[in-house]
């Protein structure tokens, strides 16, 4: 238009609305900036038709308004000077479809005839045509004419601005068809109007300058590539939402809010939504404001402007048409719009619409697409909305190979052979097709696909690429079992989370439930220490890794012991954590109550400790009078090798004389023994040793370039279990692993294993490792590894750990008979992590310190007691906490010396803190020097500690 009023000599300029500030149409403010500019006339293009208020605004103003526009009717058509609208009511025009830009050619051809002027005006088609594709009207009648006539122009006839388009979008004009218009073309021109100032594209068109549209049209390309990012980001956690709410299942009109979501891409997430469910799709953008905006997709047969409709009230503004409509409405209505719309939905709109249809024109062969069928194609042509691209089947085709590719491997190529012919096929966006099957080798598989054919070129050479529009993966029933077990691991890497066993045929039935039991009791069964548990008690029980497991449970699910409280006593926090995590699971699925007490949660537990109960002795030398009074029926001393310093002083002797004791101990000392038998007067000592010969320990310590190495090693092919300290770093390095190992991890033989998984998860982890399907498996100390037995030769000490427990533990996944290898990886750098770690559990008392004086300073800048979350905040923003977990620790030392109290939500901060010594108060202080002590001394001797000693240390459990 500008062009033609230009070349006709009438003053014209233009004014596009920033679509994130003024939406979509005509608004006020803009129309007093024209008016106050001195123009007379508004002429609107593609939009106008709902702006009641507006033109009454500008007619006001003694402006003229002429209205071009293809959209929908609402309630009435707008008082302006003209309207040209071919669906409004009793409009004679017989073609309903035009694209706004058709709407506007049409005006100028009225414009011209009327004038009786000799213009050219069909040197515009390619302008018309991109207009036309871009809109996704029917390719149909008029629209098929635009598009088949206007991309035959712009391949003859380029402006400098058209030809910098086709040269950045890597646009062949001699091929130039709909598709390139659709995917190349059309979303740089969208991009910078949904991101900033759309006006940048209709300077190129007018650019008679090569220079300048060459560097405008590098600007689209840049703004095209951040609009695919935001989009990405936000369309992932949009399925999030959809994904984790269960009720959008039930729900037929898709609505999904998400805060900072750029409210100019949320129609082209909306599509993607609506491709992925086939529901009708409404994405809403929130801010800091009040007002939100939506937009919406819908599918055939839903009329989105009259569900719109339906719900006006609680809408400030909407418009659109029946497949597509934007609208805003505040923030505070978004979910009485979710459920009334869903509401409209669910009387006015039948289920069996959310079914896609697919219209194939006939099945194919790979030797039926040849370049003579391509040339005839090519008669049907241009495609799009209304006059789809022929569409065929092939049928029970086998799958070579697949390989994703993209920003963010959405994009699939798929190799298919009949046996005689290959096939290469794209599909964009449909990688998601394969997610159950990405851990399936590909030859295992097979397809019915459909697709579409194109003819490109490149290079001077005529190719055929062949698109995928849908694929059905089929896979025989004899690997349906295997499958569903790498369908299980293949979602653990790809959404980890504690996930629950699921009703139907996930749920564990209560036959499987003894099953297991069974199978749990079997695995723990330890003959020779069952035949002497009647005669324990007043004994030294030594024990190797192996028969400490076994033991264990063993005592504990004796009969009498369902009901009993059993206190089990152990030296530090972090053995107390590996052994509780280590049993806690199979107590629990046996239905026992098992309690964890250390000094951070003491105070829960004191008063709810019935059952089975794992603390350790810094905890119960500290209120020796309170666990005295508790009714045990039996108390156990554990790895007693390590409380040995800590009891010097006969602390513990209390028990003795007034309950019964076992001492339990995996690795000990003659000192350690006759002292216990001196002091306690023991006499019975039972040994259970089961030697390990066939070990033999590689050592790897302090090597450069460690996950190198760990690649060489497990590349091999063979079985590996790897130990980490941490269960985040047992998620971090087999994620680490699964991207430099793509086929053993797309073939489900990499998992990893902790205790923050759920019970289901490990237990179908343990029974995945028992049948030997997986391969690598990377895991803490905690790991039942006598669960296992013989399911692993290799076994990886990645990291150190924290005592000499977490290298024997793993230990007894080896079987009685096998060879196995034990490669020690740790070195100085992991020391130093790990003492950084314990020194954030366990912080000192000139830390301590340093946080009771920065609450201070908090609580002098509030003038008063503070909450929470302000502390929280300003603690971290000094450096001294990095998340909750440290915050929590350090709130509840302060809380446990009497430095902190909480007061109906406040915090309250007690003066002169240290009138005595913290150390002398805090059990959380004193857990933590035993825990530095224990660990430098470990660490020392780890790092020094010769292969042949450490064989010594694990065969002899008595030095």
């Amino acid at each position: 238009m500008l062009s033609v009023f230009r070349d006709l000599g009438w003053k014209t300029d233009f004014y596009i609305p920033n679509r994130m500030n003024e939406g979509y149409g005509l608004n006020k403010g803009s129309i007093f900036d024209i008016f106050k500019n001195g123009g007379k006339t508004i002429l609107t293009v593609d939009c106008g038709i709902t702006s009641i208020e507006e033109i009454e605004y500008a007619r006001f103003l003694g402006l003229k308004v002429v209205v071009t526009d293809h959209h929908e009717i609402k309630d009435k058509i707008p008082r302006a000077n003209a309207v040209v609208d071919p669906k409004q009511p009793n409009d004679t025009y017989p073609f309903k479809s035009l694209a706004g830009v058709g709407v506007a050619y049409k005006l100028l051809q009225a414009i011209v005839d009327t004038l009786g002027v000799n213009y050219p005006l069909q040197q515009h088609l390619g302008l018309v045509a991109l207009g036309t594709i871009a809109d996704v009207v029917p390719i149909l009648g008029e629209n098929r004419f635009f598009a088949q006539k206007g991309l035959a122009s712009l391949c003859k006839g380029r402006s400098v601005g058209v030809e910098a388009l086709f040269t950045s979008s890597k646009v062949n004009p001699s091929t130039l068809d709909s598709t390139d218009v659709s995917f190349k073309i059309a979303p740089k021109l969208n991009a910078v109007g949904r991101l900033a100032d759309a006006s940048l594209a209709v300077k190129l068109f007018l650019s008679h300058d090569k220079e300048e549209a060459e560097k405008i049209s590098a600007e689209l390309v840049k703004y095209n590539s951040k609009r695919q990012y935001i989009e990405g980001k936000i369309f992932r956690d949009a399925l999030s939402i959809i994904e984790e709410d269960p009720g959008y299942d039930e729900e037929k009109i898709l609505v999904v809010t998400g805060e900072g979501w750029h409210p100019g891409v949320i129609g082209i997430v909306a599509s993607k939504i609506l491709s992925r469910y086939y529901k009708p799709v409404i994405v809403i953008a929130t801010d800091s404001t009040d007002i939100a905006r939506g937009s919406t997709r819908g599918i055939d047969g839903v009329n989105i402007m009259e569900l719109l409709s339906a719900v006006s009230d609680l809408l400030i503004e909407y418009g659109g048409h029946a497949m597509a409509a934007g609208f805003t409405i505040l923030k505070k209505d978004i979910e009485e719009f979710r459920k009334r719309i869903n509401e409209v939905a669910e009387q006015t709109i039948d289920t069996e619409l959310f079914s896609p249809s697919l219209y194939i024109d006939t099945e194919f062969h790979l030797s039926d697409i040849n370049a003579d069928v391509m040339e005839g194609l090519s008669k049907l042509s241009p495609y799009g909305h209304g006059n789809p691209e022929p569409t065929f089947l092939l049928k029970d085709m086998s799958i070579k190979s697949v390989h994703y590719f993209g920003q963010s491997s959405q994009h699939v190529l798929i190799t298919l052979t009949d046996g005689k012919k290959d096939g290469h096929f794209t599909g964009f966006n449909k990688a998601y097709i394969f997610d159950d099957y990405r851990y399936i080798r590909p030859s295992l598989l097979k397809a019915n696909v459909v697709f579409t054919p194109r003819r490109t070129e490149w290079m001077g050479y005529s190719n055929i690429q062949l698109y995928i529009k849908d694929i059905e993966i089929g896979v025989s029933d004899i690997l349906k079992e295997e499958i569903e077990d790498k369908k299980f691991v293949f979602h653990m890497f790809d959404r980890w989370n504690p996930q629950e066993e699921k009703e139907g045929k996930t749920s564990i039935s209560e036959l499987e439930k003894k099953k297991r039991i069974h199978t749990i009791m079997k695995r723990m069964e330890c003959k020779k220490l069952t035949k002497l548990m009647n005669k324990i008690e007043n004994s030294i029980i030594i024990l190797d890794v192996k028969g400490y497991e076994s033991f264990i449970p063993n005592m504990l699910f004796s009969s009498k012991s369902k009901e009993a409280n059993i206190l089990v006593i152990l030296p530090t926090t972090s053995i107390l954590n590996r052994i509780y995590n280590l049993f806690q699971d199979t107590f629990s699925f046996m239905r026992y109550k098992i309690n964890y007490c250390d000094s951070m949660n003491f105070s829960s537990w004191k008063n709810n400790g019935n059952g089975i109960t794992f603390t350790n002795a810094t905890v119960v030398s500290s209120n020796l009078e309170l666990f005295y009074e508790k009714d045990f029926d039996e108390i156990i001393f554990s790895n007693y090798s390590y409380l040995y310093p800590i009891d010097r002083n006969g602390k513990f002797e209390i028990f003795f004389k007034y309950k019964p004791m076992f001492y339990i101990d995996w690795h000990s000392s003659k000192e350690i023994i006759d002292y216990l038998q001196i002091k306690f007067g023991i006499k019975n000592l039972i040994l259970n040793k089961e030697s390990k010969s066939n070990l033999m320990i590689v050592d790897r310590r302090n090597v450069e370039s460690k996950f190198e190495v760990l690649l060489s090693l497990i590349s091999t092919g063979e079985s590996f279990a790897i130990f980490t300290n941490t269960s985040s770093k047992s998620v971090k390095l087999a994620h680490k692993i699964g991207m430099k190992m793509k086929d053993a991890y797309q073939n489900g033989e990499i998992i990893f294993y902790n205790e923050k998984l759920s019970a289901f998860q490990k237990q179908k982890i343990i029974s995945l490792i028992r049948n030997r399907k997986i391969k690598i498996l990377v895991t803490t100390p905690s790991f039942p590894a006598n669960l296992s037995e013989g399911a692993f030769k290799n076994l990886i000490y990645y990291d150190l750990g924290f005592t000499l427990g977490d290298i024997l533990l793993p230990l007894s996944m080896i079987g009685k008979e096998q060879e196995a290898f034990l490669y020690l990886m740790y070195g100085e750098n992991d020391v130093r992590e790990t003492n950084q770690l314990i020194n954030t559990i366990f912080p000192d008392i000139p830390f301590m310190q340093k946080v009771i004086d920065a609450v201070r300073e908090l609580r002098m800048k509030s003038d008063g007691d503070i909450s929470e979350e302000r502390l929280f905040l300003y603690l971290k923003e000094q450096g001294i906490v990095k998340n909750k977990a440290n915050y929590t620790v350090l709130k509840r030392t302060m809380e446990e010396d009497g430095v902190l109290k909480n007061i109906n939500g406040k915090l309250n901060l007690i003066e002169d803190p240290f009138s005595k010594p913290m150390v002398s108060v805090s059990t959380r202080l004193k857990e933590g020097e035993v825990e530095k002590e224990l660990f430098a001394r470990f660490s020392r001797k780890m790092l020094q500690m010769s292969p042949r000693d450490l064989i010594q240390i694990i065969q002899k459990p008595i030095s």
